[in-house]
């Protein structure tokens, strides 16, 4: 469940696409003429996939990223690793994790040798530099957004079976990583975290006290075609 809007989700997403995301796929690009297209869907998911579908080709003439990103499927990693409240500084840093991860897979991508092992590699290589792009250039200015980040790390060295850095045991450290998560939502939001927790698969809008919100599908607008 969530503690923001499906707008202001929308508009998270934006924002850290414009200010990381799109720079860093600028700077992987060989061709005269720079593309990027982006499109954000509010609902819906594309095949139940849990991070944003990229495509990034370099020519001579011209270079082309195109991502899309499914508000769904940011709310499926929140559940893979079992962040079961999603707060702004909780959406942030997984929204980025979620769209930087396949930009980097495309630097990644050998499967001459053995298909499987080349997979798992290209997943653990991604993920590594994911996390290392995020907390050199992004500021964490949250206890929570350190700790999130840490988890998404934990999954995916968990997930490929690949590990890095200085810790050992990486099964405790995700253990602890997601106990210090749940310390800070209690603390915060015992209300509405005691609600995500028992409805693990919703991903609707409740507010701090655990109460479900409708929100409208569209704004009630119009566009005129002229």
């Amino acid at each position: 469940m969530r503690l923001i809007t499906l707008d202001e989700a929308v508009q998270i997403t934006s924002t850290i696409f414009n200010d990381y995301v799109e720079p860093l796929a600028v700077s992987m690009m060989s061709g005269e003429v720079p593309s990027i297209l982006l499109g954000i869907h509010r609902y819906g998911t594309k095949e139940s996939d849990w991070l944003a579908h990229t495509s990034f080709k370099n020519s001579a003439s011209i270079s082309v990223f195109k991502c899309d990103i499914y508000l769904e499927d940011i709310f499926r990693l929140c559940r893979r690793c079992k962040l079961w409240l999603v707060t702004e500084d909780v959406f942030r840093v997984v929204a980025l994790y979620y769209v930087l991860h396949p930009l980097y897979q495309t630097q990644y991508i050998n499967f001459d040798i053995d298909v499987n092992a080349d997979y798992e590699s290209m997943m653990a290589g991604a993920g590594k530099e994911a996390d290392h792009f995020i907390r050199k250039f992004c500021s964490l200015k949250t206890t929570t957004e350190q700790t999130v980040l840490d988890i998404l790390k934990y999954h995916m060295m968990i997930f490929t079976n690949h590990y890095h850095g200085r810790d050992t045991n990486i099964g405790r450290a995700y253990t602890d990583a997601i106990e210090s998560y749940v310390y800070t939502m209690l603390v915060n939001y015992r209300g509405a975290y005691e609600v995500a927790r028992y409805r693990k698969a919703q991903t609707c809008l409740i507010d701090e006290d655990g109460f479900m919100i409708m929100e409208k599908r569209t704004d009630g607008g119009m566009i005129k075609d002229e």
